[in-house]
C-alpha cells in the first residue's frame, strides 16, 4: 500500500469560544464591551460576565442583555470594582464556579484627561486604579484560581502608551503598564495579550469603508 498522501487545504482560521466557558469582560457595559461580548457569543460563547460599576444604565445595554439571555446565553452583571483585589478575586472565584473561566478581557477604564502642568497625583491615581491596579489583581486571581483552563488574558491598550496624546500623560502611563503586565504573564508561560493594535486596526477599517462611502455617493 503507498503511504497516504497529506492535502493541504487552504482555509482563514477563526476564533472559536467553548460553550462550556465562561468569559470575563471588565467594563462590559460600555460600547467595546458589547461590542466584544457580541463578538465571543457569535464565536460560540454561552457563559458571559460583564462588569460595570455603574450596572445597566440604559435601554441598548438591556435590550442586549435580554436578546442574549433569550438566544441561551448565561450572562451574568457585576457592579464590583476590580481595582479592589478582593473584588478582583471574587469575580473570577464567582466566574470560575460557573463555569471554568476561558477567557479575561479587561476594558475597565477612566478618563482625567489635562495637559502635564495641570495634572496631579489624584488624576493619575484616578485613571491608574481601573488600569494599573485592575490588571495587576485579575493576573494574581487567575493565576491562583484558573491556571489551567484560561485560554486568553487580554488587555484593551492604547497607541497612547507607545506614541502619546497631548493631554494623556497618565492613560498612556497605565497602559503601558498594562502591557508590561501581559509580557511577565508571557515570560512565564500564560496568557497574555494588549489589544490596542486590533482596535487600531478597526479604526483603520471603519474609516476606509466611511472613505468609500463616500466616494460612491459623490460618484
Amino acid at each position: 500500500m503507498c503511504p497516504a498522501t497529506p492535502i493541504t487545504v487552504r482555509a482563514i482560521p477563526r476564533t472559536w469560544c467553548s460553550p462550556n466557558k465562561s468569559y470575563i469582560i471588565t467594563g462590559g457595559l460600555g460600547g467595546f464591551g458589547l461590542e466584544l461580548a457580541r463578538w465571543l457569543i457569535q464565536r460560540g460563547a454561552k457563559n458571559l460576565v460583564l462588569t460595570s460599576r455603574s450596572g445597566v444604565r440604559n435601554g441598548y445595554q438591556y435590550r442586549c442583555i435580554r436578546r442574549w439571555r433569550q438566544d441561551g446565553v448565561d450572562v451574568h452583571v457585576s457592579a464590583g470594582d476590580i481595582s479592589e483585589l478582593r473584588t478582583a478575586n471574587r469575580l473570577v472565584r464567582e466566574a470560575h464556579q460557573r463555569r471554568p473561566v476561558g477567557g479575561i478581557f479587561h476594558l475597565a477604564m477612566v478618563l482625567a484627561d489635562g495637559l502635564m502642568e495641570n495634572q496631579t497625583a489624584e488624576t493619575f491615581q484616578k485613571v491608574a486604579d481601573p488600569k494599573v491596579r485592575g490588571t495587576v489583581y485579575l493576573d494574581m486571581a487567575s493565576r491562583q484560581l484558573c491556571p489551567e483552563t484560561l485560554d486568553w488574558f487580554v488587555v484593551f491598550s492604547s497607541v497612547s502608551c507607545g506614541r502619546g496624546n497631548a493631554g494623556q500623560a497618565n492613560y498612556g502611563f497605565a497602559n503601558s503598564f498594562m502591557e508590561r503586565i501581559c509580557e511577565a504573564r508571557r515570560e512565564d508561560g500564560y496568557p497574555g495579550d494588549s489589544g490596542f493594535l486590533l482596535l487600531s486596526l478597526a479604526a483603520l477599517v471603519l474609516t476606509l469603508i466611511i472613505l468609500v462611502v463616500r466616494l460612491e455617493r459623490h460618484k
